[in-house]
């Protein structure tokens, strides 16, 4: 079903299990939507010292992620963490969203890659 990769936990999905997850996903988003759920896309890196905040919302917590840290031959000057789910990226957003009880409840669903070691 998969094809591993030369870098640890990256894996290939083969056409098939590409497909049944096609068949899945589809199931599901017409599920999540009937219930009112809308899907939303956010960006995939956050800059250290967003992804540092985190530490305010989880206790004991270690940024355990990649970090990019060159754009072609320059150097950032502040590195960015891959992590396609952090709420320091999220959260900012839902409060400009949501401005008072009318706005309430914020259902949203994200597909995406999840990167975490």
């Amino acid at each position: 079903m998969i094809e591993f990769y030369g870098i640890s936990g990256c894996y290939i999905l083969r056409p098939w299990t590409m497909a049944i997850w096609e068949t899945l996903q589809t199931f599901f988003d017409a599920k999540i939507k009937k219930m009112n759920i809308k899907n939303a896309y956010f960006p995939l890196f956050v800059t250290k010292n967003v992804l540092e905040k985190e530490k305010d919302h989880i206790e004991g917590f270690a940024p355990e992620v990649a970090w990019v840290t060159q754009s072609g031959q320059s150097e950032l000057e502040v590195p960015i963490a891959i992590r396609p789910t952090s709420e320091t990226v999220t959260y900012p957003y839902f409060s400009k969203w949501t401005k008072g009880h009318r706005d309430l409840p914020l259902k949203l669903n994200q597909w995406c890659n999840i990167v975490r070691w």
